[in-house]
């Protein structure tokens, strides 16, 4: 049970923590994405097109590497799409902020926690952010 384990407490933390410090970062990218790869008029929604784009710009496919697949993504961009009810701004095959949140923490698990190179999800959203998102990522850091 998750109330019952400190070190699952203290990792929830620390990731929101850091989701907290690059909130305004990780909101530019979901409105950059949303807004220039949508109609236009939904710069409320990702849809698969910019979601594919993010990921291509930003190095995060990794044919061959577990997790981070093309069908992987697939898959996490869908099982995250599908837990909001749909509206005006929240559209079929498509992300919204909060949603795309959730993707990108799946996108950090998948990449650095699951292949071990992260031990916490905290620390694995740090490494995605500084090695695949920042301007300044360097050709080692590339997974």
């Amino acid at each position: 049970k998750k109330g019952d384990d400190p070190n699952l407490l203290q990792d929830e933390s620390k990731t929101k923590e850091y989701l907290g410090e690059h909130y305004a970062q990780i909101k530019h990218i979901f409105r950059q994405y949303a807004a220039g790869m949508g109609s236009g008029s939904e710069v409320f929604t990702m849809g698969k097109n910019a979601y594919y784009e993010f990921l291509a710009n930003c190095s995060i496919i990794v044919e061959g590497n577990k997790g981070c697949t093309r069908a992987d993504v697939a898959l996490n961009f869908f099982s995250c799409q599908s837990i909001a009810p749909k509206s005006s701004f929240n559209k079929k095959n498509s992300l919204n902020r909060f949603q795309f949140i959730e993707v990108f923490v799946n996108l950090a698990i998948s990449k650095f926690k699951s292949t071990g190179k992260a031990s916490t999800v905290g620390e694995a959203v740090k490494m995605l952010i500084e090695s695949h998102v920042d301007g300044s990522k360097e050709d080692e850091a590339k997974v």
